[in-house]
């Protein structure tokens, strides 16, 4: 081979690896790379309730001046507004709201010709502790969210217990797993046959005149999802997902480098050696 040629190859073989280093200097890589420091999680995760229920224990209330016994007191989700059986943890105010809809009945109920009565409870409060309080940015992660909210609720008009209050204080603990954007901002990705939440329930049943205050005290279990009930799962929601850090989690983590980038600089190493051949065959010919 002529000087000259091995030259003129050597040189393209050159300016085909100067091309690649400029790609890699000029991709994208903000656009999906992974940050190297935690940040504190941002932004909302919202939780829909699919199944909320327990017991509460027997208690004794004064209907029309007789003393009663209620039997063992259970409660359900109504479900006839799913989008309104929420609860919202933000991130930015360090705050949670808690809102049901409950179908509660008891054996004086039924004894007394009654229909099971409807209550709907309203709860928010600070968000106390975070562990950890800090994630790694395009991962997927496992935290702790413990709460303490308070509020309650007032049976409705036209019920046995119009005008009777709920009145509750709630103190919470639940693990959340969720995928971590690169600013920080959370979604819930926990499939919901494993998103159950089980605890007591506590709290004051008060009639209208506040002369009866009569504690509760009782357990219930709840089924939650990032989608209203009917409206999908998170299954679904996690293999459609188009955001790129999702996709990264799914894979058991981030990529080590962004798609884009190197399909780039696969595409700038083509061209650039296809180029170098192709002048390395002209000027041998």
């Amino acid at each position: 081979m002529p000087v000259v040629a091995r030259r003129s190859l050597v040189r393209f073989v050159a300016a085909a690896v100067l091309l690649l280093l400029i790609a890699a200097v000029h991709a994208p890589s903000a656009a999906g790379a992974p940050a190297t420091t935690s940040v504190p999680p941002s932004g909302t995760l919202t939780e829909y309730y699919w199944a909320y229920e327990g017991d509460i224990e027997p208690i004794e209330i004064q209907l029309d001046g007789e003393l009663l016994n209620t039997g063992v007191i259970s409660f359900s989700l109504d479900l006839t507004n799913p989008s309104d059986q929420v609860t919202i943890f933000d991130f930015d105010s360090m705050t949670q709201e808690y809102h049901v809809d409950l179908i509660v009945n008891a054996p004086l109920l039924e004894n007394l010709g009654e229909p099971p009565q409807k209550l709907h409870v309203d709860l928010m409060g600070p968000l106390t502790n975070l562990d950890p309080p800090e994630l790694q940015p395009f991962s997927l992660e496992t935290i702790l969210i413990e709460s303490h909210l308070n509020g309650g609720g007032t049976f409705g008009a036209g019920q046995l217990f119009e005008g009777w209050r709920y009145s509750n204080i709630q103190i919470n603990k639940k693990e959340n797993t969720i995928i971590i954007n690169g600013d920080g901002n959370v979604t819930e990705v926990k499939p919901s046959q494993e998103n159950n939440v089980e605890g007591d329930v506590e709290g004051d049943l008060i009639d209208p005149t506040e002369t009866q205050i009569i504690p509760l005290t009782g357990t219930g279990e709840a089924l939650l999802n990032p989608t209203p009930y009917g409206v999908g799962g998170i299954l679904e929601l996690f293999v459609d997902s188009a955001d790129p850090p999702a996709r990264a989690s799914e894979g058991g983590g981030a990529a080590s480098f962004p798609y884009a980038a190197t399909a780039g600089i696969a595409a700038a190493a083509a061209v650039a050696l296809a180029a170098g051949a192709l002048y390395a065959r002209r000027r041998l010919s």
